[in-house]
């Protein structure tokens, strides 16, 4: 990781917003690649911010001042991000975080990144009552609809709103991910068709499951075999 890069991940893990926006700036009039900012510097600042959460270290409020930094940094990369023409999408993927977890960071990174690979996105919000998600996923008939869970507390939820998607006759494919989720849970719950643990294990299984990726069974973006499991 480049010293930049490194200042906007820190700037990103503290919630300074001002700072990892001028530090985002900065990068892009280097010509930094926008992808490469939202992986190298971006997700590392969350990721190190999930952490000091699970740790007890930061509470909620860090939380929120990481999101609104993170935000502010995606709302000058994604313009910088490869244009997709209409009609050439690889797949369409709807995403949220389940009911009663409000916690968008992730859900924001995997899209972003989605949407740089060639897919089509719907952002499907936080806070998601599975009515609400089977409704929407009737609206968009999406390829792939993602799931995800920050809090183990809404962990049931996330089980309940797999079961709900594909009760309703939805014939597409739903995967799961999140802070709170980890492949022996997917694997328990034994509905799920996918589980990535970060937006570049997301990116390549949603390319696995739509046919757009020469492999069937992927790994993490640059990362070890354990984090994309395929049913």
């Amino acid at each position: 990781m480049t010293e930049l890069y490194q200042r906007i991940a820190s700037a990103i893990e503290f919630g300074e917003e001002e700072e990892a926006v001028a530090l985002t700036e900065q990068a892009l009039k280097e010509g930094c690649d926008p992808v490469g900012i939202i992986q190298e510097a971006f997700s590392v600042g969350v990721l190190a911010c999930g952490q000091k959460y699970n740790d007890g270290v930061f509470f909620l409020p860090d939380l929120m001042l990481t999101g609104e930094a993170m935000k502010a940094g995606l709302a000058l990369v994604m313009p910088a991000l490869t244009k997709v023409a209409e009609g050439s999408f690889g797949g369409k993927v709807l995403m949220g975080a389940v009911e009663g977890d409000v916690h968008d960071i992730g859900k924001n990174i995997c899209l972003s990144i989605l949407l740089a690979n060639g897919f089509e996105i719907v952002d499907a919000g936080v806070n998601l009552p599975s009515d609400r998600l089977v409704a929407l996923v009737a609206e968009h008939q999406p390829d792939i609809v993602g799931l995800g869970s920050y809090m183990s507390t809404t962990l049931p939820a996330l089980a309940e709103s797999v079961r709900r998607v594909k009760e309703s006759g939805y014939n597409g494919h739903v995967v799961v991910g999140g802070v709170a989720v980890n492949a022996r849970w997917a694997d328990e719950i034994d509905v799920a068709d996918g589980y990535a643990d970060d937006a570049w294990g997301c990116v390549n299984l949603c390319q696995s499951l739509v046919g757009t990726a020469e492999q069937t069974e992927v790994s993490g973006y640059g990362a070890g075999s354990d984090k994309v499991k395929i049913r």
